[in-house]
């Protein structure tokens, strides 16, 4: 995705990541991924509370999908 704005992006990662945590149970990839596309539409944006989530996408295409974890 294109870059606009770095500011704000960890933040929007770690209230993604908590969501998603929290929303599923504990599902640790489901967590991760929404932290990337909370994130990852904050940066396309200017300013650090802009381009987040606003509701749980029921299809994230764009998502990585968590195939392992590194150590």
């Amino acid at each position: 995705v294109p870059i606009v704005d770095t500011t704000g992006a960890g933040d929007a990662f770690g209230t993604g990541f908590v969501a998603g945590y929290i929303h599923t149970n504990v599902d640790i990839a489901y967590a991760l991924q929404m932290g990337i596309a909370n994130a990852e539409g904050n940066i396309q944006k200017i300013g650090a509370k802009t381009g987040w989530l606003t509701r749980f996408p029921k299809k994230n295409p764009r998502a990585v999908r968590i195939t392992r974890f590194v150590n």
